[in-house]
């Protein structure tokens, strides 16, 4: 097609918009080809894609799960918190008790 026009301009015919227009055609066709053979890859990096969404997506449910979890067991440890003062308290109230006592002894004996 090219030879063609060549022969056209060497007849001086005006065809340099016929060779512009040829141009981008070829080039469209060219671009297309290489569109078609990135088909396969784009196809592989969206399923790539698709299951890092997936694995996000269990990521978050285990997180959220893992988050309940840790409230559980600060509640837990809360709560044995609150046991363990009250237990000082009773044992520091002993402790005074047995002072006291060793006290009255001493002044009775």
């Amino acid at each position: 097609m090219l030879a063609s026009i060549s022969e056209m301009e060497g007849q001086c015919i005006e065809v340099s918009w016929l060779k512009e227009k040829l141009d981008d055609i070829f080039e469209a066709k060219q671009t297309i080809t290489q569109l078609k053979s990135s088909y396969p890859v784009r196809a592989e990096w969206e399923n790539k894609i698709k299951m890092l969404k997936e694995k996000l997506h269990a990521y978050m449910a285990e997180s959220s799960n893992k988050m309940v979890e840790l409230h559980t067991l600060q509640m837990e440890l809360h709560g044995l918190q609150e046991k363990n003062c009250a237990a000082l308290q009773d044992l520091s109230d002993v402790e005074i008790n047995t002072e006291n006592l060793v006290v009255d002894l001493r002044r009775q004996g």
